[in-house]
């Protein structure tokens, strides 16, 4: 283990620890009985930490505003915790230490647009939004990749652990003169920090959403909801999102759009190619673009449209009013004399012995062959 992971644990330990039993959550006395455990959640979740953190916490004195900003900023599938800085001219400089543990939009990048749109702010941060304040940085102490839905609960409640506890290291808390008897984990006298803390309380004892008492399966079944729910709802915002577009300015949404999709294909040659015919032959297979009358199965709706426009299937169309019908070809006459000659062609002989084959298969299958109009196919005369 290295001096870094060592140095964080060892204080996520002593913060834990330290903690009366009725100031924090249940769950970490349950899954969190000794540092090995810790340790063990921290290894299995690959935790990975900000460059420099190590001399931070090791320093004798604060680190500096420019170290702050320099912090990371790949927030995408990952889970970690997060450091605000706000500023405003001729005022105290602001921090605020928070986790980023959502199974939606990518993880940790999900709470970051939260602080862009302004929704769901903790209380001290939207006060100095409002008191015209900025958030002129956000960057990434520590984080994992997001886990597996096996291991959410075990990771979030990791990484509460460690927003407590670099919220305590740096006092990055809103309480100025009490210290929740965790003064000791911020190693610098307070009133040389050069910066004022927003958070409010310690993450430890919130209330921790991750379905702690589910079994394997039922968490497999919470994943999947999510998983379609996640689907469901990122694809009708991102409809309204281009209709929204196309209203605004149409030929810049698809000067923009031309753009993107050959920039995207110069980028990745032939893999549109391959997409689309795995696409093709999928909607073939599952005949997702069939028409009855005719019996024909096409890739898309664009193409089922336009056969439905062309002079085949006007002939069909007028053949299923016909009263002399040859069920296996699908093919309709105005009498019995044209019907005979149809029973003398090569594309009649063939689709019967088609239809002979299927009905002996399906003999076998004890099921029954049915042609477009729902009786045998092989009911001919």
């Amino acid at each position: 283990m290295d001096a870094l992971l060592s140095l964080v644990l060892s204080l996520c330990w002593l913060c834990l620890d330290k903690t009366p039993f009725l100031e924090k959550n249940v769950l970490f006395a349950q899954y969190f009985d000794s540092l090995d455990s810790v340790q063990e959640a921290a290894i299995s979740a690959g935790l990975c930490f900000a460059p420099g953190l190590l001399d931070v916490l090791e320093s004798s004195t604060p680190p500096p505003l420019a170290w702050f900003k320099s912090l990371p900023t790949t927030f995408r599938d990952r889970w970690g915790v997060y450091l605000l800085v706000l500023e405003k001219p001729a005022s105290p400089l602001l921090l605020y230490i928070g986790s980023g543990t959502s199974r939606q939009d990518h993880g940790l990048s999900s709470r970051m647009a939260h602080y862009d749109k302004k929704i769901s702010l903790p209380q001290y941060v939207e006060s100095a939004l409002d008191e015209g304040y900025k958030i002129t940085s956000k960057g990434a102490l520590c984080w994992a990749p997001m886990p597996g839905y096996l291991h959410v609960p075990i990771v979030r409640l990791l990484f509460i652990l460690l927003e407590t506890t670099l919220a305590y290291a740096f006092w990055t808390m809103k309480a100025k003169n009490g210290d929740y008897g965790m003064g000791f984990l911020c190693k610098w006298d307070r009133s040389t920090l050069g910066y004022e803390g927003l958070c409010s309380h310690p993450a430890l004892n919130e209330g921790i959403r991750g379905d702690f008492e589910l079994s394997p399966e039922q968490l497999q079944v919470i994943e999947e909801e999510r998983k379609e729910k996640f689907k469901f709802h990122h694809n009708k915002n991102n409809q309204k999102w281009h209709q929204k577009k196309m209203a605004e300015d149409r030929e810049e949404y698809i000067r923009k759009s031309s753009e993107r999709v050959a920039k995207s294909r110069a980028n990745n040659p032939g893999r549109d190619i391959i997409r689309q015919a795995a696409r093709h032959a999928k909607a073939l297979a599952e005949e997702k673009h069939h028409y009855e009358r005719c019996n024909l199965s096409f890739t898309t709706p664009g193409i089922l449209q336009d056969h439905l426009k062309s002079a085949k299937h006007a002939r069909k169309a007028k053949e299923a009013t016909n009263p002399f019908i040859c069920r296996p070809c699908n093919y309709g006459v105005a009498n019995q004399s044209n019907l005979t000659r149809h029973y003398k062609t090569e594309r009649h002989q063939k689709n019967v012995e088609r239809f002979a084959k299927m009905a002996e298969e399906a003999k076998m299958a004890d099921l029954d062959v049915a042609g477009p109009s729902g009786q045998s196919a092989l009911d001919v005369n």
